[in-house]
């Protein structure tokens, strides 16, 4: 398994055609998530199935979701 390229890494969020929504870069979490609980496993040595990609992407997905929401608040510095 390789790392992702930049080029992939913009296929995966749109290409510059989607929307900068929470829903898309969460999306793009979910998916990355899911790849690096595989990485990982592969890299320990254990096989991840499809339960370890399931977590890893709800996971990614909740991260990318909370960090953006909470990145967002809108408050003053």
């Amino acid at each position: 398994m390789r790392e992702l390229t930049q080029y992939q890494m913009e296929n995966v969020a749109g290409s510059g055609g989607a929307p900068a929504t929470v829903a898309n870069a969460a999306g793009v979490g979910i998916i990355i998530g899911s790849l690096g609980a595989i990485a990982t496993g592969v890299a320990a040595g254990t096989p991840v199935g499809p339960v370890g990609m399931v977590i890893g992407g709800i996971l990614g997905g909740l991260g990318v979701a909370v960090g953006s929401a909470t990145g967002s608040s809108g408050g003053g510095s």
